[in-house]
């Protein structure tokens, strides 16, 4: 489908003004949203619906809707008969049954254009002409992108970053991964105010110093929170205190502050709440014995816990 119909009167709809009381303003960008990815899919002889792999629907969002957001949104709009889905494995099944009075004229009129006559005479005089002087011409394209995506001014400097956080923390991430480019090169290239790699090493040293061995803040030694913008700033004015150590060299063992006492506390509770939250479709899922479902809602739990975590830190 080229395109669909947006009413004027969307805002004023009552369904999606309980997506908007519900999810804010997250709820209006779902919904049209979940409407383009579908229509992008359109089917015209089973107009509204679609089966699409889970992980792969997700990823069509922007990055700040996760899980726990896409199957609220989906609960709801599944009890307004507005988008129905049904999880089935690691598929998703969608049904919008007013998707198709809202398709474009064009595609509309799509089975009456179509003559399989004509089709088969331009397919016949095109797909040669196309074989022999486009394909190449986009092949050659496509690896010149490829080969100037591939440049990489920070790699060296991404390695090294990545090697001394892995030798500070034990861990093993890799320099060349996703949030390691994004975030790493991100605070390099930041125009305004560019990191050194005194600068990354100081905020790794400070955040190990601080975090290292805490059962709940261990996890955040990565390069997603340790670089990321909204953090960083603030991550890199810290004081960098060394640790004490005992009478033989170790470092002691370190005491919570009431501070991160009631951060545990805080974290317990919002843990129960989000399962509290997921209560009813837990406890449907183990009747079920649906264990790739359980997986999805703990996964939902855990994402948005470090989000609030790491709002918090």
């Amino acid at each position: 489908m080229k395109w669909y119909k947006h009413l004027t009167a969307s805002g004023t709809d009552p369904d999606i003004g309980e997506l908007i009381d519900e999810l804010g303003f997250k709820g209006y960008y779902l919904f049209f949203r979940t409407l383009e990815i579908m229509s992008i899919e359109y089917n015209i002889s089973n107009p509204g619906q679609n089966l699409f792999n889970f992980d792969w629907f997700l990823n069509q969002f922007s990055r700040k809707i996760n899980q726990k957001t896409l199957l609220k949104f989906l609960q709801i709009t599944n009890k307004t008969g507005r988008i129905l889905y049904q999880l089935n494995g690691k598929d998703i099944h969608l049904n919008c049954p007013k998707l198709k009075h809202l398709t474009d004229e064009y595609t509309r009129q799509k089975p009456y254009r179509d003559s399989d006559k004509v089709t088969e005479k331009v397919t016949e005089k095109v797909t040669p002409l196309v074989t022999e002087r486009v394909t190449p011409k986009i092949k050659d394209i496509r690896i010149k992108n490829k080969e100037k995506n591939k440049e990489d001014t920070h790699k060296e400097t991404r390695a090294e970053i990545i090697s001394y956080l892995n030798e500070k923390t034990g861990k093993s991430f890799d320099p060349d991964s996703k949030d390691a480019i994004e975030y790493i090169n991100g605070r390099l290239n930041d125009k305004k105010n560019p990191a050194t790699v005194a600068d990354l090493k100081r905020i790794v040293d400070i955040k190990v110093t601080q975090w290292l061995g805490d059962p709940e803040k261990d996890q955040y030694l990565r390069p997603s929170t340790l670089f990321r913008p909204s953090n960083f700033e603030n991550y890199r004015n810290e004081r960098h205190i060394s640790p004490k150590k005992d009478a033989v060299g170790q470092p002691k063992p370190k005491q919570k502050t009431d501070k991160e006492k009631e951060f545990d506390a805080t974290y317990l509770a919002k843990r129960k709440e989000l399962e509290d939250q997921f209560k009813d479709q837990i406890e449907a899922a183990k009747k079920k014995k649906d264990s790739y479902l359980l997986d999805e809602i703990e996964c939902a739990i855990k994402e948005e816990l470090t989000e609030w975590t790491e709002n918090r830190l």
